[in-house]
């Protein structure tokens, strides 16, 4: 899958790989949690236009290419898989797995990385330290 610039290209790249996933593959499940999150978060994005919404857009571009190389490496080359993606690629067609727990894993992975802004430099200090957007 090509690398995507924009939340709106993470949406069609997710409804295009959900399209290709069996209800069967655990993997289906994290796609179908990953593109509702997403689908809000640009909702978000629509309607707000302080710093953060800047700073949401580039993480989900980030985490959107980061879930499609290891969605495409698991299937042209395993041991190339980031570690954090391999418990919920690996175990994919296990029967044994509830299709929600495929989906609140996959959740768990995308988030709460400490070494996230490591392997993103260019999200460092994009909205480092900008205050939490109140809710309406």
């Amino acid at each position: 899958m090509a690398p995507v610039g924009t939340v709106d290209e993470v949406v069609a790249s997710l409804e295009r790989l959900e399209s290709t996933l069996p209800v069967s593959d655990g993997v289906h499940w994290f796609n179908r949690m990953y593109l509702e999150v997403t689908l809000a978060v640009r909702d978000y994005l629509a309607h707000h236009t302080q710093e953060a919404p800047r700073f949401l857009e580039r993480l989900v571009v980030f985490f959107g290419n980061a879930y499609f190389s290891a969605v495409d490496g698991a299937a042209a080359n395993p041991p190339t898989v980031a570690p954090a993606w391999s418990p919920l690629l690996d175990a994919r067609h296990d029967r044994r797995i509830a299709p929600l727990q495929f989906a609140a894993a996959g959740m768990n992975r995308t988030r709460g990385s400490r070494s996230g802004r490591r392997r993103c430099p260019d999200l460092h200090g994009a909205g480092h330290g900008a205050r939490r957007p109140s809710t309406p």
